[in-house]
């Protein structure tokens, strides 16, 4: 499932604007991480996002998807991978 998802971040970062690449499953991903994402506020908050921030939050979800794929082949990871990428999502969507 991993190489899927790797796929299609990587395919999206390639995609020229004729191209018909569908950003739908990994957009998914990142908006869930997002709205999952402590201190978000109270339930009844809403999201906003730019495309700029969507898909620069979409380049931090890929390096994280392929970190992860190397520490699986490696069986060596960080300690704060997840914490790592939740703050660099959130340093995203603050610019």
């Amino acid at each position: 499932m991993l190489l899927s998802v790797a796929r299609d971040l990587r395919s999206i970062e390639g995609a020229d604007a004729a191209e018909q690449t569908s950003i739908a499953a990994p957009m998914m991903l990142v908006l869930s991480l997002l709205l999952g994402a402590p201190q978000r506020g109270d339930a009844k908050s809403s999201l906003s996002i730019s495309e700029a921030t969507l898909y620069a939050s979409l380049r931090v979800y890929q390096w994280a998807v392929e970190r992860e794929i190397v520490t699986r082949l490696t069986g060596v990871g960080g300690q704060l991978d997840e914490e790592e990428l939740l703050q660099n999502l959130k340093d995203t969507a603050k610019h």
